[in-house]
């Protein structure tokens, strides 16, 4: 499962989805997307609660960090912590949340697992974790 809690009917969260878009084209999923190195491109996590715990977050407007990593396959490549955006809660909104991280570009070389972390700052006891597509940092440009 990638988010908890899930107490049914009471406190449901999940975070659904990872997907990579640059410049020149899409992915999303397990593919894999090759990027120039230093080259930007935005990551788009979905995320979404349900139940009577997650209305009384979202009337709130609670606030929710979005924060990115990528885990280095193999050498070189280390592993980055690329940045939270940050959120707020909309009550009432039915509809998944989709945040779009804007990433400057990573600056080493190499093959990157991606996953994002979804959390509450001042609401303890949620928290979504989920692994998503893998990259390639190509230092020729593509």
């Amino acid at each position: 499962m990638a988010g908890q809690p899930y107490v049914e009917g009471f406190a449901e969260f999940d975070v659904n989805d990872i997907k990579v878009t640059w410049e020149q084209g899409t992915a999303g999923g397990n593919n894999l997307a090759i990027l120039d190195l230093n080259e930007a491109f935005n990551i788009t996590v979905t995320f979404a609660g349900k139940g009577t715990q997650w209305q009384n977050m979202q009337n709130l407007g609670l606030q929710y960090n979005v924060a990115i990593f990528a885990e280095g396959i193999g050498l070189p490549p280390v592993d980055q912590n690329l940045g939270v955006t940050a959120g707020n809660l909309v009550p009432g909104q039915q509809v998944p949340y989709e945040v779009v991280c804007n990433i400057g570009g990573i600056n080493q070389s190499g093959v990157y697992r991606l996953a994002a972390m979804v959390t509450f700052p001042t609401w303890t006891g949620w928290l979504g974790f989920l692994e998503g597509p893998f990259i390639q940092v190509h230092d020729q440009e593509q």
